[in-house]
């Protein structure tokens, strides 16, 4: 299964209660990760992923460039993914024009996200008429491939290196921290 998080750190953060429903619903399944290299680490000590497939992002958005550099960058990521042969693709938040395109090049059996239904998947979930967080956004796409999400925490995971980067910033200090 290759879940698609087109997102940086907030959104990223967001697909990891789909990310565990996904898991708990499919223990068995191998389940990759498309991540934004800048959103990495989110996902880094991730338990319920087997593996994250990194790439660095539009650089030209907004420009007269951006068009062709989406194409470009969307079809070679898409035949590079569709070598990995996946039986389903996920797309989580941020259902943008370019990630339906990449859902349908991987070629998986199963395509799954928000769609009004002009981007061929066999799953997809109606567009929101309201606003909508990317939780919620994630919890229609995997409902409907038949998954409920849990409504577990969001969780984040630290190496050893973040906790001793923190030490050294704050020491021994007991007091409350927060952090936005």
């Amino acid at each position: 299964i290759l879940v698609i998080t087109y997102g940086h750190l907030g959104d990223t953060m967001l697909s990891i209660p789909a990310l565990r429903s996904l898991r708990i619903a499919a223990p068995a399944a191998r389940i990759e990760v498309l991540v934004l290299q800048s959103a990495r680490s989110i996902l880094a000590g991730c338990p319920y992923i087997d593996e994250l497939v990194e790439w660095g992002d539009f650089h030209h958005k907004g420009s007269s460039f951006g068009r062709l550099e989406k194409g470009a960058l969307i079809s070679g990521l898409g035949l590079k993914l569709r070598l990995r042969r996946y039986d389903a693709v996920l797309v989580m938040h941020r259902s943008a024009r370019p990630m339906r395109t990449l859902a349908g090049l991987v070629g998986a059996r199963i395509r799954a996200g928000v769609s009004a239904g002009s981007d061929h998947y066999t799953h997809a979930a109606q567009p929101h008429t309201g606003v909508e967080s990317a939780r919620e956004h994630n919890a229609r796409v995997l409902a409907a491939v038949g998954i409920e999400e849990d409504g577990g925490p969001v969780e984040l995971w630290t190496s050893a290196a973040d906790q001793a980067a923190v030490h050294s910033l704050l020491g021994e200090s007991r007091r409350p921290i927060i952090g936005i």
